[in-house]
């Protein structure tokens, strides 16, 4: 709601989100996008939510299939930990070490992040 009254209360200035999962909502309400840890794993189906909604076209159910993707990482915490474990899983980029006090993923911990989005269902 906050970020849907930012956009509304500054016309012609880009307010960007940092929560994915009110993309599509404040794209509606003026929002010019967002800026989200997600992006990093899930630009394309971002993107899909922003060039529908410059088509004019309804967002919800593309939001909601990008809603459980975030819940997938929601579920395993810390997010640059899930984040960096998924990038060297999928895309085989290096394998970065997140910064203390947080602990990188093991390699049980990524199998089961991908597992976990291999079982999502799209629209």
């Amino acid at each position: 709601d906050s970020a849907a009254a930012y956009a509304a209360g500054l016309p012609g200035k880009a307010v960007l989100v940092g929560n994915d999962k009110v993309l599509g909502a404040v794209l509606a309400a003026g929002a010019a996008g967002a800026i989200t840890a997600l992006a990093n794993l899930r630009s394309p189906e971002l993107r899909v939510i922003y060039d529908a909604h410059q088509r004019g076209q309804d967002t919800k159910a593309l939001q909601s299939d990008l809603d459980q993707f975030r819940a997938a990482m929601d579920a395993m915490l810390p997010a640059p930990a899930y984040l960096k474990a998924l990038l060297h899983a999928q895309h085989d980029l290096p394998l970065w070490s997140v910064r203390a006090p947080l602990q990188d993923f093991s390699a049980e911990q990524t199998l089961a992040a991908v597992a976990a989005l291999q079982d999502i269902k799209v629209n």
